[in-house]
């Protein structure tokens, strides 16, 4: 069974998507594009820990002091205060989406494999067998630093 990892990129869209932010790759320092900067730094953190912050950093455009400050930030004021809520439930629904995401995938492609062995039709198998490569070619994979 293959183990389903995200990419950087998919973290960003989620909170994208999420936020009804389409671009917080723009240069700005607007406050709102900034905290929901610090939410994927956030994300980056606690689904790949042992990436480097330079590779974190590559996200946005920014160097390793950036992505400390931003998740120094996150783990020391936004957690705590209620003025920062939104982003914290933000985060909380990213790794909800994400989690839900990758458990889906994971039990999808289980059930068909499962079918797969099951069945004896040839054709069937093979088309079947094109679909879990499918599936598997369309999950992110982490770009190991």
């Amino acid at each position: 069974m293959p183990e389903f990892e995200l990419t950087k990129e998919y973290v960003v869209q989620t909170v994208e998507i999420l936020s009804g932010v389409d671009n917080i790759h723009q240069k700005t320092r607007r406050r709102k594009i900034l905290y929901l900067r610090y939410v994927v730094y956030a994300l980056l953190d606690c689904y790949f820990p042992h990436s480097s912050l330079a590779w974190k950093g590559e996200t946005f455009g920014q160097d390793h002091a950036t992505v400390i400050h931003a998740i120094n930030k996150w783990n020391e004021e936004m957690l705590e205060q209620k003025v920062y809520k939104k982003y914290v439930f933000l985060y909380n629904q990213s790794i909800q989406h994400i989690n839900t995401l990758l458990s889906s995938l994971t039990n999808s492609i289980e059930i068909v494999k499962n079918f797969n062995e099951k069945n004896s039709d040839e054709k069937l198998k093979k088309a079947i067998n094109k679909i879990i490569k499918y599936a598997l070619d369309l999950t992110p994979k982490t770009q190991e630093i």
